[in-house]
């Protein structure tokens, strides 16, 4: 706010008689924002600069001329142009001579070397209301020169015994004064080290306001620590700053973006909230201060956010203790008791605000807000018991036929019905919602309907509310755009039931008709199309072609998309190009996509080398999305030794910002030792994980079943294994359907007839089965699926018995352990000719022979491109791998776990 360039006219002063007042016209050069002069009868005041303006005018003539005297040699030391004739009117002009800043601190850092002198104060404001004012100079060298000034200013005063009262107290002023200019400026670590040389409570006032208005974490999370230890310097600072800085420093926390906060992981994330929550409780024990309301807002936010229950419920003690509730407080608590998944005692919250906080009870407004915040809270927990009780309160509140329901608590309704999957109970909350008369004009919940009825297997009444909603004319009329969202939901339920292939279509029609009333895809449609339902490389190229005429800027979030798409496509080309014109930006979620594109198409050395290549760049940058990718790709292409380094350097803190529990780390290498033949070494390594869970067991009992087809002896051996092993994943989860179909896979290759019988039988008591094969094929711009032994038309059954004879005349061999269970050999046999893989490549060659014969590309080499929902059996994959050379054809086939 201080300017340099002060000029005066000549005219601009006027000596007058009148009430023996003097009259200053004087201008700033600059900006207006800081133009401004307070006249007033036998003064004149600059604003904020006393130290320059004092006594400058003078009730009497002789004082005013020697006050005029003062100033223009003031603002002749200052290099001031000479005035334009009219100085009511004209702007005036930037200095046409350049000040030396450098020469002007180092001859005032030369001259105050020697005893103290009494103007020293008034030059270094003057020399930093320059250094302020120049806006051509540089904002690090103008930094350096202001410290330079102040340190030679602050040396000069302090050292000196006899520096009055009042030169010690214009010295923190002009200090102050400073670290608030620079904070607005944004050059609050040059501030901080202001501060640090000469602490005082305005300026760490300044420092915490900075930090909670850029919300910069690494910079609080410093005057966390200055608030802890400079803190008992201040002797000035009350009890109220101290909790309004901490008030500030946590709001920086408790926010999603800021300068640092979005570039960090969640684990660094979470671990920094926490440990400035704690700090700020430290100073309020220190203190013995008592915190206030806004305090418990920020904190139980963070805890919601970043904390555990244990936290919310230490600060819960320590909110009740202080006899204090409020509307937003309390929301707060309840809202993370919800999200931690507490929801008995949001409910307690919530009626113990009801019960004792009359601003509340008496306040409709207040309790229906609170009531929809419970809702929210007990449809966010993860426990059915709690999703019933959200569902209950709204369908109860509907009975009385209160104004309590209202779009917050039909979307918690909402949410929890999709949670149950109880199609009767959503049909309960669509009918209360019916009845409410703006709830049919809102678009989220037509989007979370559309959900709801997808998650409860209903396509049907999900298709009629997106044809009702996109026919409303609340939605239509305006901007077509507040349609997205139900295109999107749309899509996701397709994807949800299966459909991926409608969901195409729609994108389709979004893409071609979106001059016709149709919205444009968006951001939240490209997530959604590209990550859910292309699967296929067609779908992928229409995708890929659609974001490139659009006019949507790529972030890392679509980034991440794409590349997903492109690695369950097998389209590594695509994904690479992508990657590249992002990799230097070294965004963790980025390289883990692009090293899980790697592992899915079996490029396990590519996804290693890159991983090292991040590792050196900054071991600090691999998160858990990071070293999750990796650790799977090692797992697919048989690299042990690698999984074996990776995961040693985790578990020894090497990768500071991985999140990824040391279990799934394991299992990732459970998993690669068991592909690799190492059982012995798999199960050691099971065994010593400190908490082991479905997918440790499970990774191991799939080990034993791939190990079978490979070794030649140890039957036995295997065998004993795997009955451990799915004794100890049915202990941990006894309705996992893959666990017995492993076990009885592995009983019928190995000849153990009627213990395979018990386990299938166990199984059916169990009321589960095991769930059909579906491949699916591109057909061009179509697609279809397969299921075993579906219904062929002669032409395709003629295909695949010439599919079939072509395999034995090349030595193709049945693989009978890959057969259903309950049959002789010859039985097997012919039913595996009808696994849904066979039957898909068949439709294939067929399409494939008829799009030569009309495209006349009859030369080329071709391409199959099918997708399993399970893991491909082994028979099914040597014959494929047999029809490829049989037929010069590329056959790219997808499974659950990889290409």
């Amino acid at each position: 706010w201080a300017p340099t360039r002060m000029w005066m006219p000549r005219r601009g002063i006027i000596a007058s008689s009148w009430c023996n007042s003097a009259i200053c016209c004087t201008r700033w050069c600059g900006s207006p924002k800081y133009a401004s002069v307070a006249v007033v009868p036998h003064r004149l005041c600059f604003s904020r600069s006393a130290t320059t303006a004092t006594n400058i005018t003078k009730s009497s003539t002789k004082g005013l001329q020697h006050s005029v005297s003062s100033l223009r040699q003031l603002t002749t030391d200052a290099a001031v142009p000479t005035p334009l004739r009219d100085t009511q009117h004209s702007t005036p002009q930037p200095p046409s001579t350049h000040i030396n800043h450098e020469a002007t601190v180092q001859r005032f850092c030369d001259h105050i070397r020697g005893p103290p002198m009494t103007d020293t104060l008034n030059n270094a404001h003057h020399i930093i209301d320059q250094l302020f004012g120049d806006r051509t100079l540089d904002s690090t060298r103008r930094s350096a020169l202001i410290e330079r000034t102040l340190k030679a200013a602050i040396a000069n005063v302090t050292s000196s015994s006899s520096s009055s009262v009042d030169a010690r107290r214009k010295l923190s002023e002009l200090c102050e004064r400073t670290i608030e200019e620079q904070c607005r400026l944004g050059r609050v670590h040059d501030a901080l080290l202001l501060y640090n040389s000469k602490p005082s409570k305005h300026s760490l006032y300044c420092l915490c306001l900075a930090a909670k208005t850029r919300r910069d974490v690494n910079f609080a999370q410093t005057l966390f620590a200055c608030l802890l230890t400079q803190q008992p310097r201040l002797q000035l600072q009350q009890n109220i700053v101290r909790v309004v800085n901490i008030n500030h420093l946590l709001n920086v926390f408790s926010t999603q973006d800021g300068i640092n906060n979005s570039q960090l992981g969640n684990y660094e994330r979470s671990k920094r909230a926490i440990a400035a929550l704690q700090a700020a409780e430290r100073i309020l024990d220190m203190y013995h201060l008592l915190p206030d309301l806004h305090f418990f807002c920020a904190a139980f936010t963070i805890i919601g956010k970043h904390g555990t229950l244990s936290n919310a419920k230490h600060m819960h003690a320590r909110y009740s203790a202080t006899q204090q509730h409020s509307l937003f407080s309390s929301t707060a608590l309840i809202n993370a008791y919800g999200i931690l998944g507490a929801g008995d005692l949001a409910r307690d919250v919530y009626d113990r605000a009801i019960s004792s906080c009359s601003d509340i009870a008496d306040n409709d407004k207040a309790a229906s807000e609170l009531y929809s915040t419970l809702v929210l809270a007990l449809a966010r927990s993860s426990n059915e018991r709690h999703w019933r009780q959200a569902v209950d309160l709204v369908l109860n509140e509907s009975n009385k036929k209160n104004k309590s329901n209202n779009g917050f608590t039909l979307s918690g309704a909402i949410t929890a019905c999709s949670k149950l999957k109880d199609l009767d109970t959503a049909l309960r909350v669509h009918e209360v919602m019916r009845q409410l008369p703006h709830a049919i004009e809102d678009v989220k919940l037509e989007t979370n309907l559309i959900h709801m009825y997808s998650n409860c297997n209903s396509i049907k009444l999900a298709k009629m509310v997106f044809d009702s909603a996109r026919q409303n004319p609340a939605f239509t009329i305006g901007n077509t755009s507040s349609l997205e969202p139900l295109y999107v939901a749309m899509m996701c339920a397709y994807a949800n039931v299966g459909e991926g292939i409608k969901a195409i279509a729609l994108f389709d029609a979004m893409v071609q008709q979106s001059a016709s009333g149709l919205p444009r895809p968006g951001k939240a449609t490209f997530l959604c199309i590209s990550t859910r339902c292309a699967m296929s490389r067609g779908a992928s190229v229409k995708v890929h072609e659609a974001f490139q005429r659009s006019a949507i800027p790529l972030d890392n979030e679509l980034c991440c998309a794409l590349l997903s798409m492109y690695g369950n496509c097998a389209d590594v080309r695509n994904a690479e190009r992508l990657f590249e014109s992002r990799k230097h930006m070294y965004e963790p979620a980025v390289w883990g996509a692009m090293i899980h594109a790697y592992g899915q198409n079996g490029k396990g050395k590519e996804a290693v080398q890159l991983f090292n290549e991040l590792c050196a760049y900054s071991p600090t940058i691999p998160d858990e999305r990071v070293v999750g990718g990796v650790l799977s790709a090692c797992s697919h292409a048989g690299l042990v030794n690698d999984a074996l380094r990776i995961l040693e350097a985790a578990q020894q803190g090497a990768y500071p910002v991985c999140t990824m529990p040391n279990t799934a780390l394991s299992n990732c290498v459970v998993d690669a030792l068991g592909r690799a033949g190492r059982l012995d070494e798999a199960e050691q390594l099971a065994q010593h994980i400190a908490t082991p869970d479905i997918y440790t067991w499970a990774s191991l009992l799939g080990a034993c079943r791939v190990s079978l087809s490979r070794a030649s002896s140890n039957h036995d051996e295997i065998i004993e294994l795997a009955e451990r092993t799915a004794e100890k994943a049915l202990a941990l989860n006894p309705r996992h359907d893959g666990i017995y179909v492993t076990l009885a896979n592995i009983c019928a290759f190995t000849g153990r007839t009627q213990r395979e019988k018990e386990v299938w039988r166990q199984m059916g008591e169990l009321g589960l089965r095991k769930t059909p094969g579906i491949s699916t094929i591109e057909l061009g711009d179509r697609t279809e699926t397969c299921r075993v032994g579906q219904a062929l038309s002669s032409e395709e059954a003629l295909e695949l018995e010439q599919m079939m004879r072509e395999l034995h005349d090349n030595g193709y061999t049945p693989n009978l352990s890959a057969a259903n269970r309950g049959e002789d050999d010859e039985e097997k046999s012919k039913s595996l000719c009808y696994h849904s893989e066979k039957i898909a490549l068949a439709k294939g060659f067929i399409h494939m022979r008829k799009a030569a014969t009309t495209t006349k590309t009859s030369t080329q080499r071709q391409t199959i491109y099918l997708t399993k929902n399970l893991r491909m059996c082994s028979d099914c994959h040597a014959a494929s791998l047999l029809l490829s050379r049989i037929r010069e054809v590329d056959i790219i086939m997808r499974d659950a776990s990889r290409f």
